[in-house]
Parts: C-alpha cells; sequence; structure tokens
C-alpha cells in the first residue's frame, strides 16, 4: 500500500533544507515565494517583504588617551618631566612646560571624578628655609592659578608648599637637587581608598 503524506507533514520535515521546500511548493502547485518574504495570511492576503534588517555596527568605547607627562595612580598625579620655573622665582617658563601642562590639563579633563585637588611645591635644599618655604608656597600657587585659568570650575583647587621638608633624595648633586625641585598633585575629594 502505497504511503501518502500531506503537504503539511513533509514541509514540518523538511525545514532545514530549503532547496527542498521549495521543489515540493512548486510540485503542489504553490508559487514558492522570496526568501525576504513573510508568510501570507490566514486571510489569503499576498504577502507582504520582510522588513529588512541593517546588521548593527560594531560597538566600539573610545580607548582612553595615553599620558605621556602626567600619570594618575593612587590618589595622585605624578609628572614624568617637572613643570620649569624662572630661577629663584614663581614665574612659570609655559614654552619649555607645555607639553606637561597640556598633559595634566587633559588628564584632569578626563577624570570628572575629581572635585578637590591640592597642588604641593617642593624645594630643594639649598637656600635658607624660609626662602625655601616661601618659594615652595609660590611655585604651588602658581600652578594651581594655571589649572584654574583653564577652566576647572567644578574641582576646588588649593595649594601648599613644603619648602625642603619632604626630599626625594639626600645628595648634594645637581641631580638630586632637581628631583626635589618639584611640584606634585595629591587628590583630596574622593580620598584615595586603601585599596589603592
Amino acid at each position: 500500500m502505497r504511503r501518502t503524506h500531506s503537504k503539511t507533514t513533509l514541509a514540518s520535515n523538511l525545514r532545514s533544507c530549503a532547496p527542498v521546500l521549495v521543489l515540493f511548493a512548486m510540485a503542489c502547485g504553490e508559487t514558492p515565494r522570496p526568501a525576504n518574504t513573510t508568510p501570507p495570511s490566514s486571510s489569503g492576503g499576498a504577502t507582504t517583504p520582510a522588513p529588512e534588517t541593517t546588521p548593527a555596527a560594531p560597538t566600539t568605547s573610545a580607548a582612553p588617551t595615553t599620558h605621556t607627562e602626567a600619570v594618575l595612580a593612587n590618589g595622585h598625579i605624578t609628572l614624568n618631566h617637572q613643570i620649569q620655573f624662572e630661577t629663584n622665582s614663581d614665574v612659570i617658563r609655559e614654552n619649555e612646560s607645555s607639553s606637561v601642562l597640556n598633559d595634566l590639563v587633559a588628564l584632569l579633563r578626563e577624570n570628572t571624578q575629581i572635585r578637590r585637588l591640592r597642588v604641593e611645591g617642593h624645594a630643594d635644599q639649598r637656600g635658607s628655609e624660609a626662602d625655601n618655604q616661601s618659594l615652595s608656597e609660590r611655585r604651588a600657587a602658581a600652578v594651581a592659578n594655571y589649572l584654574r585659568n583653564h577652566g576647572f570650575a567644578s574641582i576646588t583647587i588649593e595649594s601648599a608648599g613644603f619648602g625642603h621638608t619632604r626630599p626625594v633624595c639626600s645628595e648634594d648633586t645637581d641631580a638630586c637637587h632637581e628631583r626635589n625641585r618639584r611640584v606634585e598633585f595629591t587628590i583630596t575629594d574622593p580620598a584615595p581608598t586603601a585599596a589603592q
């Protein structure tokens, strides 16, 4: 006895094989529809084109800017090269310090979580304690003013001078003196956590 299959049964068994379905439909008197159309409605209406979908563009997040002069870590901003001042003065040599200052400004603009920053001035051990204290205070204030003038209304910028009370080295060499004459930056709000 010959076995017969309904169109529905065969179609469900052959879903994964589109070319066979097309041949089957043609053999049964149905007109095959293009792959980008939706099936006719139960009311017998005409086929309607399926909406075309455009593949979504890959989402890429902007890469963080690589800073070559200013580094943010552990609640401090460290400079790879120091801001230069006129000798025994708080006047910033902006031409010689432009790459450092520009990178510092860019880093602060990117890190909007910073609400309060302390600029800290340090001097080398040459000269009197009073002179070094005054010079370190004035240099820190000059850098703080430079930053304020570059539009950081959302950051409270303070300054403090420490004279020669916090040296990073103690040798009596030009290289050591240069390392001790520096400006540092401490983020005081948000305060650094112990995990940092």
